[in-house]
């Protein structure tokens, strides 16, 4: 397909991020780096065809398990192998590298694929990332809240940052929305001044989700608010090796302290999705990033839970919210 093909021109077809979004957020599969990216291609390919607006991978390095060093190359590899849905790294550890490099990589991706390319930005909390890298974690708080307002509007196509690039002029016109990962209250107020919209983790549960919702708009948050949540159809697979992988990389105890079956919604298709429409109306979130994933599942595995969601959860879940279906997969 040329490259002109993927821009957008069809209006049912969403922004990244946009609300009544629902976004499959994507794991890389343990070994072969060859045999994860197919299963990664199947599983994009199967989520345009479910119905899904977008796809995402999250940024972790040194192996960790299920998660991309390169989400940004990955994003891109993706969105070449679909037609419709857009990419994003959601998220991407933001003071691991200088922004300028990391903008100007969203800014010529999305001069390849207008209109399909988000990202979400978070800053980091596993020291190992930090250290495999030679980036500063102790400061790295104040490193994310320097450069978050700056990259924001660099994605919006102010070329102040890049000194004039022109990818990153062009996107005065179709923009890279961006989202900021929020744990707590200061980091929501973040969010809202940078003009970033707010991301919500898998950990938080829908009444302190609420709580930092209402703190990004009392600080004037305007952008969408997205709401993470793993799901399941069926008896819910062990998250439990994955959570003490989290804490074991977490030397600051940042990660909320919620128990391994918590974290997964499961059942059957109308259970998930009423749990799903509960869990945002009561969070405040007006979009969802879903992520189906399971440490021991085939690829076989993943896309036939993808196609189940998309047929059984999604317009039930749609209809609850009243959002409507995006794209013509899903119309």
């Amino acid at each position: 397909m040329a490259l002109g093909a993927t821009e957008h021109s069809d209006p049912a077809v969403s922004a990244p991020f946009s609300p009544g979004t629902v976004m499959l957020g994507l794991h890389l599969s343990a070994g072969d780096a060859r045999e994860a990216v197919r299963s990664l291609r199947e599983q994009a390919v199967a989520a345009e065809r479910a119905g899904f607006d977008g796809i995402g991978l999250s940024e972790h390095h040194g192996g960790f398990p299920g998660y991309a060093p390169t989400p940004i190359v990955l994003a891109g590899a993706l969105v070449a192998a679909t037609e419709r849905i857009w990419g994003a790294p959601c998220p991407t550890v933001l003071p691991l590298r200088p922004s300028v490099v990391v903008v100007e990589d969203l800014a010529w991706l999305a001069a390849c694929y207008p209109g399909r390319i988000g990202a979400a930005f978070v800053s980091g909390y596993q020291s190992g990332d930090f250290e495999l890298v030679g980036a500063d974690f102790e400061h790295r708080m104040r490193a994310f809240a320097d450069a978050l307002p700056a990259a924001v509007r660099a994605l919006a196509g102010d070329p102040a940052l890049t000194g004039g690039d022109p990818a990153v002029s062009a996107l005065g016109t179709t923009p890279v929305p961006v989202l900021a990962g929020a744990g707590g209250p200061r980091a929501a107020r973040r969010a809202a001044l940078a003009g970033a919209g707010l991301l919500l983790t898998s950990l938080t549960d829908p009444g302190a989700a609420r709580e930092l919702v209402d703190t990004y708009a009392a600080e004037g948050g305007t952008g969408p608010r997205v709401l993470i949540r793993r799901v399941w159809l069926g008896p819910p697979p062990s998250f439990a090796e994955q959570m003490d992988a989290y804490r074991a990389a977490d030397p600051d105890a940042t990660l909320p302290g919620v128990e391994a079956n918590d974290v997964m919604v499961s059942g059957s298709a109308d259970d998930v999705a009423a749990r799903l429409a509960r869990d945002c109306e009561v969070a405040g979130a007006d979009a969802l990033n879903l992520r189906i994933f399971a440490p021991d599942a085939t690829s076989a595995d993943l896309v036939d839970q993808i196609e189940r969601v998309g047929a059984e959860v999604l317009p039930a879940l749609r209809r609850a919210l009243d959002w409507r279906p995006h794209g013509a997969e899903a119309t």
